[in-house]
């Protein structure tokens, strides 16, 4: 996903951080780290 400002009505921008290539490959890697961790942890959903 990409970063955003929500408001009352759902997301009212998309947020342009700009990455580079080699940042955003690193956010990734660290997002799916996280996913991996969270689903290993088996809490209810």
């Amino acid at each position: 996903g990409l970063p955003a400002i929500v408001g009352r009505n759902g997301v009212e921008k998309i947020v342009d951080i700009g990455l580079s290539g080699e940042e955003q490959a690193e956010l990734k890697k660290s997002a799916d780290t996280l996913r991996r961790v969270l689903d290993s942890l088996e809490l209810p959903r």
